[in-house]
């Protein structure tokens, strides 16, 4: 725990997600490529990397939230990073990927505790600071 007893959420590129982070909150940053109302799993895209992120304490009682509203709207998640359970379905991915190289990150889920809609976050921005970061020992 931070000395403020909370624990700050990691900067987290989604492509140096790994089996060592489990248990982590992180802070990931990427565009819903699809959502399952069913499961209230979204699949979470940054350039070639995807991973799958259980929304369902982040949805309201009753309304919407707007950061579904946009298709592959850029959204900043914190959450923690689970163990995927073998039977735990994914979202149908779409048939035209935005790329055709993309990866989801297996055996690895996220819990998020907090959506945020973040239209204006630079994706290649965040993802090269994060990784400045972590080349210099901050993370």
């Amino acid at each position: 725990m931070s000395a403020r007893g909370v624990d700050a959420a990691i900067p987290t590129r989604l492509s140096s997600i790994r089996n060592e982070l489990i248990g982590q909150k992180l802070r990931v940053v990427g565009r819903i490529l699809v959502h399952d109302v069913k499961t209230s799993t979204v699949v979470l895209w940054n350039e070639k990397h995807a991973i799958a992120a259980d929304i369902s304490l982040c949805l309201p009682t009753a309304g919407g939230v707007s950061w579904l509203q946009e298709p592959r709207g850029t959204v900043t998640v914190l959450g923690y990073l689970e163990r995927s359970q073998p039977e735990t379905p994914l979202p149908r991915l779409p048939a035209q990927l935005p790329d055709a190289e993309l990866v989801l990150i297996p055996h690895v889920s996220l819990q998020a505790i907090l959506v945020l809609d973040s239209p204006d976050v630079d994706i290649r921005l965040w993802n090269a600071t994060v990784a400045e970061m972590e080349a210099s020992g901050l993370l």
